[in-house]
């Protein structure tokens, strides 16, 4: 098989990140968590030219992501924020059966928010720092890995709010952010997630979002060597989700989504779906 094509085989670099709310403010002293479960299935891959594909004998990859995104109150502007990802991945195929499990990139960082409007409309500012909590053995794992393997920054802009006047009771979360990895071959990812969300009653609510993603290296997919990687770093994907949650107690809601990739470039095709809890105390 080209080394090209097994490029396109490694869709591990599957960043899933559930900040339902994460635009608004938790509250001086207060906690927000936020546990989740996500389910991603992917059976074939877009080559450069975004054209589709099936993996090779019958290949199928699936991954599995047990984690808690997490937040405090330090004041009314200053949030300290976290995410602790658990990871299970498997590739299978009529010739390979590859598992690899653990914990993946641990986010630690602060919230700044630069304005507040009317109470209703909130501008933050969040710098992350992107912890690894595993080693990659590229000669055990093609297709498994658990993300980059390199520690990391992330600099993201959010502008969250709920609507008084037009479209009364909507909501919206607009984020826009660039996330550096400090290995010689990055890579350097540029990332937006906008979601608009609808009340349906007093305890129910659904909710619309488009996930982008564009990651690029000096060396695209080889590593500073120019040797092949089983990373890969040159990619891009547009994936849309729909959810709806549930307020289950009065600090406490359950949500629900389904999503799907619906556009990419070096990268795997799929789908999945997430069970979180949003609570705040």
């Amino acid at each position: 098989m080209k080394k090209s094509k097994l490029i396109l085989f490694c869709i591990t670099i599957l960043l899933f990140s559930q900040q339902v709310n994460a635009g608004f403010p938790i509250g001086k002293g207060r906690w927000l968590l936020v546990p989740t479960f996500n389910h991603y299935v992917a059976n074939s891959y877009w080559d450069d030219n975004r054209s589709l594909h099936n993996f090779d004998n019958n290949g199928r990859f699936v991954s599995n992501y047990f984690g808690v995104y997490g937040g405090y109150g330090i004041n009314r502007d200053w949030e300290f924020v976290f995410k602790v990802p658990f990871i299970s991945n498997t590739y299978t195929s009529d010739v390979l059966i590859e598992p690899n499990s653990g914990i993946g990139d641990v986010n630690l960082g602060v919230c700044y928010y630069l304005s507040h409007y009317d109470y209703y409309r909130h501008l933050s500012l969040t710098g992350t720092l992107i912890v690894p909590f595993y080693s990659n053995d590229t000669a055990t794992y093609k297709h498994t890995l658990l993300g980059n393997g390199s520690m990391g920054i992330e600099a993201k802009l959010g502008y969250a709010g709920t609507n008084q006047k037009f479209l009364k009771k909507t909501f919206y979360d607009l984020e826009v952010g660039i996330r550096q990895y400090f290995a010689t071959e990055g890579p350097t990812q540029l990332f937006t997630n906008l979601t608009f969300g609808v009340p349906i009653d007093d305890s129910w609510k659904a909710a619309a979002t488009l996930r982008g993603v564009t990651s690029s290296s000096p060396y695209g997919n080889r590593n500073s060597n120019f040797a092949f990687s089983p990373l890969n770093r040159e990619y891009d994907y547009l994936r849309f989700e729909l959810a709806a949650g549930v307020k289950a107690t009065r600090s406490t809601s359950i949500w629900l989504s389904v999503y799907t990739d619906i556009m990419g470039k070096h990268i795997g095709k799929g789908s999945g779906y997430s069970v979180f809890a949003v609570i705040k105390f």
